[in-house]
């Protein structure tokens, strides 16, 4: 049994939930702050972000954000049970593959939706770590593809960067819906170009088919 749908007078109420820190100038965290902006823009919604940065440095780079620290629960684990317990969310919505332990523990009579949103193949990438003893790749591979399935089984739903990562979250019995980047697509706009003037393009991650390097091609 899930938390009860909100009234029509109620604002949907949705915790973002990220382990690491959301301020951090790579890929992966400005997926995860632009989808919690976005969701936060929407009409009927209430936004709140947990993650591993301290609250008043998101309050001054994002004063948009009704952010929470992990304060002093320590483990981002316990600071999720105790925001599930406060914002009451009807929705959380974790981030990456590292959120679906975490998740996968909030339980009681009327537990919120679970959804994870899949930013790359957390598994195959361990198996692609060159440095690392073949044996040892592949041991890791397996562990955690195991793990992606006990957890993953206990989601609702998934939202990804992929269509190979839809497959994967289908695969499990989950509905998955494929969000393409995640960044301000206002900011790129080749259409515009005029005929015959050189577009460049630029692309930061892994060159892989989870990272959704198909759409890009």
């Amino acid at each position: 049994m899930t938390a009860a749908p909100p009234s029509p007078a109620e604002p949907l109420r949705v915790l973002v939930y990220f382990r690491s820190r959301v301020l951090e100038g790579r890929g992966t965290p400005l997926r995860c702050r632009n989808l919690a902006l976005a969701l936060g823009a929407l009409p009927g919604f209430e936004v709140r972000l947990l993650s591993a940065d301290l609250q008043a440095d998101v309050a001054r780079a994002l004063p948009a954000l009704d952010h929470r620290g992990p304060g002093t629960d320590g483990q981002t684990a316990r600071a999720l049970a105790r925001q599930v317990e406060r914002f009451r969310p009807h929705v959380v919505y974790g981030q990456t593959h590292k959120s679906l332990p975490d998740l996968a523990r909030v339980r009681g009579p009327e537990r919120p939706l679970r959804v994870v949103d899949l930013h790359g193949d957390y598994p195959r990438w361990r198996l692609e770590q060159r440095w690392r003893p073949v044996h040892r790749r592949v041991a890791s591979y397996a562990r955690f593809r195991a793990l992606e399935a006990i957890h993953g089984r206990a989601m609702d739903a998934f939202t990804v960067v992929s269509h190979p990562l839809a497959r994967r979250a289908r695969g499990m019995g989950k509905p998955a819906e494929v969000l393409w980047g995640g960044v301000d697509l206002d900011r790129f706009r080749p259409a515009e170009a005029s005929r015959g003037q050189r577009i460049e393009v630029a692309y930061a991650g892994n060159f892989q088919p989870y990272h959704g390097i198909s759409n890009l091609l």
